[in-house]
């Protein structure tokens, strides 16, 4: 033990003495070499309007001491005294240097500096060199008893009475002298009380009661700080050098807790009244680095009758330390009063733990106390307010978890933080904002170790905490919403995705397949329908999001069941509640949504809802119906939309955006099935009728719609079509839809003509029998010949309003009567039978005689008319 006390002060406190030596003596000189330099500036070019001293009168000269942490007497010059720098600087009190902020760190490095460091250094040394004579001589038995403890006394009075003579001539090398001088008495006496067993605890403690008041006196007179630490650093030295914190039972640890006891009674009181940081640092240090100690090494459970009260005593000593500040005009938290301020409660509840072996219910007691304790605390102390506040809140949420269990913590936590976040909107402050997120935000995680690490409770219990959380969310969200917005925003985000989560969590808990996906989509609807209105009202525009989400959410319910009808197993519930919900929400004048967004989502419902229709449609029909379906539905929404559609209030609103975005890729899927469903053979056993099948009836419909959207002939019947569609139209080629839609009707009369064959004359739906049928080639001349005659009628008697588009009409019509022709004689010549080839080519002749007569081609322009 002594030896390793030695090498602790030789290779640590020597090294670091050094090297806080060393670098405060730079800092120093560079501050005088600044203040030199501030000096000559000044005397040189005075600041405009300052008045100079009179030279006649000469500068007066302060005398006066300054104990700083150092505690060093030292004689200020005359050209750098408090008041000789004129109106051009404060002058610097008494008062300023004892309210300065000393931290812990100014501190070490101004007892540790200076003039007198050596001093101080070796009083230190000296008080560990007499505390291990006396433990060294005790154990081999040397110079007798009565010899050891009054050499050590006469060593003391001779100290005492050396620096008492240079109190004047050297301050600060007097004052570690004296210091030195109680730490060695004090030393002796506890050696005589708890190692030697001479003096009785009355006595002995009487004595150092006469030591600590002799101790402040001399303090006190002069000012010094030094005095002060190294007097009472020996008296808590004294029970580590005499290894009295070895010995074990209850008698020992009595006297010793009540000798650390008294120390602080003597030495709290000069550190509160006089500003001296360092008193009441190394009294916590030691005190509770000894309590530490003590329970390592000799507390045993039937020790704890001992060792509670005295550190509740210890506790209550530094945690009324800033009452005691308080009342010596101590404006509020600073420097190390701080770091006492917080370590106080941590350093207690740490040792309480280790007493109690962390009993839930001693440690929720102890929590819930501490918490009540600072509560009165920060009604007491109006500097302190906001310190003493955040302990009792920490304390409190330190001790929810004792006292309600794992199951309950998180919900008292959310509750806590949304009353924090109230507190922080009554006072406007941030601090206590950012404390309730972090309280919050240990709920969620406590649910998240709760779900993922103890496996998954009942599904009320799961939705319940995340339900508490999310309403404490938004409610937090509300307080703090003029306070601090982003931490708002980020208050509303976290309580949608906590009740979100936690319906999710509930209803998968209980249901499975399909019907937990319907019910997932009717929960997340009427949330979003909830959550959009409290935004409105609340004026929280983050929950503004949670209106996206009832059509994406069904779309990927659907998505996730391809295989059945989408309105099965409650989807003829979800689908017609997530629709009604998103279009609620976009219609909400009070969110106030960008247009964009809401065309885009009427839109998506739009297409949600034709998809929806076609899909339960092909699933319940099947068949050449389940195929109609596909394109008979959305032929039918969109003939409903560009029709009946401006009734609509919010179709009528954005009518023209809502076209070109919501019907056009409509339209485009109607013409993609169109080409594909033609090539389809419509058998249907029970109705076998060429062009009235459902099929034909299906792809006529459809062409018919989207010709009556596309082109501009089309569009003259409804109002708002074709304004909607102008930018569309300029955006391409002329007739270009005209000439697409021309080109399908001639694929579905095709087709259609084929069928016609198939059903009536029995040649199978195959490309080869089709190909080869003589009947089918007829059939194909005279419908192509019927076409190219009714365009060029068409044109014949559109010409006279829209020449120009008469003639291409016409020029296609002739272009399909070429095609006939020469078809008639490569194709049906050759492989028709005499009859179908007779057929042909007298009903085409005759058809195009019949043409030439009735539609001779159309002029070029007026002037060749």
């Amino acid at each position: 033990m002594e030896v390793v006390t030695l090498l602790v002060v030789l290779w640590v406190v020597a090294p670091l003495w050094a090297l806080i030596s060393a670098l405060n003596t730079q800092r120093r000189i560079g501050e005088l070499e600044r203040e030199v330099r501030q000096l000559r500036l000044r005397r040189v070019r005075p600041e405009a309007g300052a008045s100079l001293p009179d030279p006649a009168e000469p500068a007066p000269t302060t005398k006066e001491t300054l104990s700083g942490s150092a505690g060093e007497l030292t004689q200020i010059p005359a050209e750098f005294a408090v008041g000789s720098h004129g109106p051009f600087e404060p002058a610097v009190t008494t008062e300023t240097v004892k309210k300065a902020d000393f931290g812990l760190g100014r501190w070490l490095t101004g007892f540790f500096s200076g003039p007198s460091a050596f001093a101080r250094l070796g009083a230190v040394v000296l008080l560990v060199g007499v505390g291990l004579g006396l433990k060294y001589a005790a154990d081999l038995g040397l110079l007798g008893l009565p010899l050891r403890l009054w050499g050590v006394v006469a060593l003391g009075g001779a100290l005492l009475v050396v620096g008492w003579r240079l109190r004047k001539v050297r301050a600060a090398y007097a004052a570690a002298l004296m210091g030195t001088a109680f730490g060695v008495w004090y030393l002796t006496v506890f050696a005589s009380l708890h190692f030697y067993g001479l003096l009785s605890t009355g006595r002995a403690f009487a004595l150092l009661a006469l030591l600590g008041g002799l101790l402040a006196a001399l303090a006190t007179v002069q000012r010094s700080q030094v005095l002060a630490v190294l007097g009472t650093l020996g008296g808590f030295l004294a029970p580590l050098l005499t290894s009295a914190s070895s010995a074990s039972g209850q008698a020992n640890g009595v006297q010793l807790f009540a000798y650390y006891a008294l120390l602080n009674v003597l030495a709290l009181p000069l550190g509160v009244r006089f500003g001296w940081e360092g008193l009441p640092l190394l009294g916590f240090a030691a005190t509770f680095g000894l309590a530490t100690v003590w329970g390592v090494l000799a507390y045993r459970p039937d020790s704890f009758a001992v060792a509670e009260p005295f550190l509740l005593l210890f506790f209550l000593m530094y945690a009324l330390l800033p009452l005691a500040r308080a009342r010596f005009g101590e404006t509020g938290p600073r420097g190390t009063a701080v770091a006492l301020l917080f370590a106080t409660p941590v350093v207690f509840l740490s040792l309480q733990a280790a007493l109690t072996g962390g009993a839930r219910e001693v440690m929720a007691l102890s929590c819930l106390g501490l918490s009540a304790f600072y509560t009165l605390l920060a009604t007491r102390t109006a500097s302190w307010r906001i310190a003493h506040a955040a302990i009792a809140v920490g304390a409190l949420t330190l001790g929810l978890p004792f006292a309600l269990g794992v199951n309950l913590t998180p919900a008292a936590w959310a509750l806590e933080g949304a009353a924090l976040a109230w507190y922080a909107a009554r006072k406007r402050s941030r601090a206590w904002s950012i404390w309730s997120a972090v309280v919050q935000a240990g709920a969620g995680l406590a649910v998240l170790w709760k779900a993922l690490g103890e496996g998954p409770p009942i599904a009320l219990e799961g939705w319940g905490l995340a339900a508490l959380l999310a309403m404490a969310a938004l409610l937090s969200a509300r307080f703090v919403q003029s306070v601090w917005p982003p931490l708002a925003r980020a208050f509303a985000g976290a309580g949608m995705v906590w009740w979100l989560l936690g319906g999710a969590y509930g209803l998968f808990l209980e249901h499975a397949g399909r019907p937990a996906l319907a019910l997932l989509v009717v929960y997340v609807a009427l949330s979003a329908v909830v959550l959009c209105v409290l935004g409105a009202r609340w004026s929280l525009s983050a929950l503004r999001a949670a209106a996206y989400l009832p059509l994406p959410v069904a779309i990927v319910a659907q998505l996730a069941w391809l295989g059945t009808s989408p309105l099965t197993d409650l989807g003829w519930l979800s689908v017609p509640v997530a629709v009604a919900a998103q279009l609620t929400v976009l219609e909400w004048r009070a969110l106030a949504f960008p247009a964009r967004f809401r065309v885009l989502f009427h839109a998506l419902a739009f297409w949600f809802v034709l998809l929806i229709l076609a899909w339960s449609a092909a699933s319940a029909w099947g068949g050449v119906w389940a195929l109609c379906a596909w394109g008979a539905v959305p032929a039918l929404g969109v003939a409903l939309i560009v029709t009946e559609g401006r009734r609509v209030p919010w179709i009528r609103r954005d009518f023209a955006a809502f076209v070109r975005l919501g019907v056009l890729p409509v339209l485009g899927s109607i013409l993609v099935w169109f080409w594909l469903a033609s090539g389809h053979s419509g058998r249907m056993g029970s109705w076998p009728v060429p062009l009235l099948n459902p099929l034909d009836l299906a792809l006529a419909g459809s062409w018919y719609v989207a010709w009556r959207v596309l082109t501009r002939s089309g569009t003259r019947r409804t109002p708002g079509l074709s304004e909607a569609l102008e930018p569309v139209w300029s955006a391409q080629r002329p007739h270009t839809f005209a000439w697409l839609l021309s080109v399908s009707a001639l694929l579905g009369l095709s087709t259609a003509a084929l069928r016609g064959v198939h059903f009536l004359g029995g040649v199978p739906w195959e490309a080869a029998a089709l190909l080869g049928s003589g009947a089918v080639q007829t059939t194909l001349s005279l419908v192509w010949t019927g076409l190219g005659m009714g365009a060029m009628w068409w044109a014949r008697r559109a010409g006279q309003s829209d020449e120009r588009s008469a003639r291409g009409v016409w020029l296609v019509g002739a272009v399909l009567l070429v095609a006939v022709t020469v078809k008639l004689f490569l194709v049906d010549l050759a492989g028709s039978s005499a009859l179908a080839r007779i057929v042909s080519f007298v009903s085409v002749g005759a058809l195009l005689l019949l043409i030439g007569y009735l539609s001779p081609a159309p002029p070029r322009d007026r002037t060749s008319r």
